[in-house]
């Protein structure tokens, strides 16, 4: 495998400041995101980036020391950076979400090595493909157990920010900036990071394991990238039923300056699958797989270059979904729920009365929803596969639906076609809110898209992209009103789909 990256005109500014407490020695993670919130800044989002008042000194240039220092300063107390201990990855989770909400900026994805995440090269590289922008952290671990070869303590930790990604065969190369570089404040050479016969590397650490990219081992000392946040523009991915088309669109921020400009892909699946039944996103949103109306099989779409795969040819599913884990895809077929894992194996999970009409998963809790609007009932299946079966009420018997939960609310959406309705289920306290939009002409294609904590979903009415509150009130988001999405779409989640609520990291440092 051959691959290079490289992200041009990224700052690069440094940590250590004496107005910072400890000169700053631990504030590598807000450092490191400054220095993404600058690039995104200079690309179109001029409000990822302060300016101090026109009174206070060190107002202008945009980059002076004391711009620079406000920022960080700014960054670290969404982060809630400590001056001895650093900052936590849930608490960078914290601020990073808290900061781009307030500030009206789009998609970003998290991965840690624990609670089951694994963090893999080819996962960096997914991401870059899409010419995404982040930073990266590696945890320095030492053995702690002379009887147990697995099992470590996390001595400390860095940030660094990404901005290139070389891969030659078994061996990569990261090209960071790195801001405990102190050579020049604002202005540092880029940092290699050398990974030789790349591979994945676990651990256990107060008896939990994780899983992550090794850089470098010797002796009973590790150091290993446990985490990382990527930084995406809005993505959307719609399929035309008379074409057979899927067209994949998202914004590119490449470093020219100016606002981001548009990349559009299309594929036409029609001599390869016929007409598209389901069309789903990974949670990185970085492949694609969807179904047939016409044949038996399950396909795989990487949205970097359009490319398919058929990994399945043994079921024609009536609905699929994806989950958090890697490869995992659950298929539903009449009664049945089939589990294809990324050894391509199909595995029936669980027999059910009735058919399963739409599935969603729901990353919050972790758990797959299969809805039956014939008999109303909704299965809840745990990562262990242990069921649960709720009971709503009923919906149009052997009609078409569409379902999608909001994980910050946990309202289930259920779009029915026959009427052109989208009704809310509280999970929480098995509530049904009745219809929250009437009469909207989706083409049953509903999506949750978490924008600044101000809508509740998305959908597609006659090929616009509208957006709308808890209560069915159309709201209207900066720069993405009208947005044509064509017949079919689903809407990259603007939430972290790996979020923070289920991470117990709070004692990672950096």
């Amino acid at each position: 495998m051959s691959f290079n990256y490289s992200v041009d005109e990224m700052p690069d500014f440094d940590q250590k400041w004496g107005n910072f407490p400890s000169d700053g020695k631990m504030y590598c993670v807000p450092t490191a995101y400054t220095n993404v919130m600058a690039f995104l800044s200079q690309n179109g989002s001029a409000n990822l980036w302060r300016r101090l008042p026109s009174y206070a000194p060190g107002h202008s240039p945009k980059y002076s020391v004391q711009n620079i220092q406000y920022n960080i300063g700014i960054m670290a107390d969404y982060m809630d950076t400590d001056a001895e201990d650093g900052t936590g990855f849930s608490d960078a989770l914290d601020g990073i979400e808290d900061f781009v909400d307030d500030r009206f900026w789009g998609n970003w994805y998290s991965r840690s090595c624990s609670n089951d995440d694994t963090i893999t090269l080819n996962k960096l590289k997914n991401h870059f493909e899409m010419k995404r922008i982040g930073a990266i952290c590696y945890g320095r671990y030492e053995r702690d157990n002379p009887n147990d070869s697995n099992s470590y303590d996390r001595m400390g930790g860095h940030c660094m920010t990404v901005v290139g990604l070389k891969i030659n065969g078994s061996n990569a190369t990261i090209n960071t900036h790195d801001p405990n570089n102190d050579s020049n404040r604002t202005t540092q050479a880029a940092t290699e990071i050398k990974i030789n016969d790349a591979k994945n590397f676990s651990l256990k650490t107060d008896g939990d394991w994780r899983n992550g990219i090794c850089i470098s081992q010797s002796g009973g000392k590790v150091r290993m990238i446990d985490s990382y946040i990527i930084f995406s523009p809005m993505q959307v991915l719609h399929y035309d039923e008379v074409s057979c088309a899927i067209t994949a669109s998202s914004q590119q921020q490449n470093g020219s300056g100016g606002s981001p400009e548009k990349d559009i892909k299309t594929i036409n699946v029609k001599n390869i699958a016929g007409r598209v039944n389901n069309l789903v996103m990974d949670a990185e949103n970085t492949v694609a797989y969807f179904t047939s109306k016409d044949k038996k099989g399950i396909w795989k779409l990487s949205l970097s270059n359009m490319k398919v795969e058929l990994i399945n040819d043994a079921l024609q599913p009536d609905s699929i979904a994806v989950s958090d884990e890697d490869g995992e895809i659950y298929a539903s077929k009449d009664n049945k729920l089939f589990l294809l894992s990324d050894d391509k194996i199909v595995k029936e999970v669980a027999v059910f009365n009735e058919k399963t009409e739409a599935m969603t998963f729901d990353f919050k809790n972790r758990k797959l929803l299969a809805v039956s609007a014939t008999e109303g009932r909704i299965a809840l299946i745990d990562r262990i596969k242990k069921t649960e079966i709720i009971a709503i009420p009923k919906l149009t018997p052997n009609g078409k639906i569409v379902a999608t939960i909001n994980p910050k609310t946990g309202i289930l959406h259920l779009m029915e076609n026959s009427k052109k309705q989208i009704h809310g289920y509280t999970l929480a306290n098995r509530k049904f809110k009745g219809v929250v939009v009437e009469e909207l002409q989706t083409n049953g294609l509903i999506s949750n898209l978490h924008v600044n904590d101000k809508s509740v979903f998305a959908a597609a009415d006659n090929g616009k992209l509208q957006f709308f509150n808890a209560t069915g009130k159309k709201i209207n988001i900066p720069g993405w009103e009208n947005y044509a999405v064509g017949e079919l779409f689903k809407v990259s989640r603007n939430y972290n789909p790996i979020h923070p609520e289920i991470i117990t990291t709070k004692k990672w440092k950096n």
